[in-house]
């Protein structure tokens, strides 16, 4: 009935037969988009002309409406009804609905921000817990005390090298340098000292050579001469599993140059010409490991988190800012996010669920009790009134 009602609206009115030119277009250029670029002289054409076709066709679906479906006063009072008791209900259910996607996203990123400021924490506690120690250690030759620390280092920390994927480590001493990885490699360009790097510590994400870094430094005067040490863990997939693991995964990225705004005001790029153009393009590193979590029940709808965090130009005279913030992007559902907040609680924490689920439970008796008595109602006055004024 359908099929025959289309084929004849088609043959009767040159509109409709310019509709389905207009959705043959945006079929044929949606799928070569995909392989070329499409001019958007095409998109241009396409666009104002399907406007046209939906205003044209809401016409006259409301004409259709006003003349097969409201033709009765009783049909006229039963869309009243629905329109001032059934759609406010289902906007505010539905308003709900957004909010909780909106603040479970939220949640998301929250938790991967906290794993992350935890990360930067931790390889703050480390690299002060060494330059603490170093003026315990007996030897007297600088490159002596570096090598001990650095076996010292490797040992303690070999164990945990999962932990700690891609860790980088620069021990200065006395114009000494010692870098490497957990693993003792030996790397091929320690970290720098930057002049404007003052301060007995820091700790934070950094950019260098268009790398995203999460880095600490410990440094101050021993009895060898001036100690510094620089731990920098990159942002990796592995280290993105780590961030997002009972979470979901966890995306990093960069977008903008490198070109930022020194503390005089003045734009400069400390990095260079190669790291300055390698920053002008997205880059983007994604979790390797951790995958979207399985959805609990059919509405357990998956939630999109996004947050910032304002990194420092490694490098320079000056402490500088990038054009743009890091990104990161996690991707969790609705019922996992929920987990991870009721297990803070402890043993008690599903009465609060339970009781949340029951009072629901009541109050969808309730409307459907309220539902069913309001269509009797509705049926009772729309028919009377109807036959009143028939």
């Amino acid at each position: 009935m359908f099929g025959s009602a289309l084929r004849h609206e088609i043959r009767t009115r040159r509109i409709a037969r310019f509709v389905l030119g207009v959705i043959l277009l945006g079929i044929a250029l949606t799928l070569l988009d995909r392989a070329i670029n499409v001019p958007g002289v095409l998109w241009l054409i396409f666009w104002p002309a399907l406007i046209i076709s939906a205003f044209y066709y809401t016409a006259r679906l409301v004409s259709f409406v006003r003349g097969r479906l409201l033709w009765r006063l009783r049909r006229r009072l039963i869309v009243t009804y629905v329109f001032i008791a059934v759609i406010p209900i289902l906007l505010i259910l539905l308003l709900v609905a957004i909010g909780g996607l909106l603040i479970n996203a939220q949640f998301a990123a929250f938790l991967v921000a906290q794993n992350v400021r935890g990360r930067v924490e931790q390889l703050l506690h480390i690299g002060r817990s060494v330059a603490q120690n170093v003026d315990m250690l007996d030897d007297h030759k600088p490159a002596d005390l570096l090598d001990r620390v650095q076996k010292n280092f490797v040992k303690r920390l070999a164990q945990h090298a999962a932990d700690y994927p891609a860790l980088e480590v620069t021990i200065r001493l006395d114009g000494n340098v010692r870098a490497f990885n957990l693993a003792g490699g030996t790397l091929p360009k320690p970290v720098q000292i930057p002049p404007w790097l003052a301060g007995p510590e820091f700790s934070g994400v950094v950019i260098e050579e268009g790398r995203v870094i999460i880095r600490s430094v410990a440094q101050g005067k021993t009895a060898q001469g001036k100690f510094a040490l620089v731990l920098s863990e990159p942002v990796t997939p592995e280290l993105l599993d780590q961030f997002g693991a009972g979470i979901g995964p966890v995306g990093a990225g960069l977008i903008g140059q490198a070109v930022g705004e020194s503390s005089n005001g003045q734009a400069h790029s400390p990095l260079g010409l190669d790291a300055s153009s390698r920053m002008a393009r997205e880059s983007s590193i994604v979790s390797e490991n951790v995958a979207v979590p399985t959805p609990a029940f059919f509405g357990d709808y998956t939630v999109v988190g996004a947050f910032t965090l304002d990194p420092i130009v490694w490098g320079g005279s000056e402490k500088t800012l990038p054009a743009a913030p890091v990104f990161f992007l996690v991707t969790s559902r609705v019922m996992t996010l929920e987990s991870k907040l009721l297990s803070t609680l402890g043993r008690f924490s599903r009465v609060y669920a339970v009781a949340f689920v029951s009072v629901g439970a009541v109050f969808l008796v309730l409307e459907i009790l309220a539902f069913m008595v309001g269509v009797r109602l509705t049926r009772s006055i729309t028919t009377t009134v109807d036959e009143l004024y028939s």
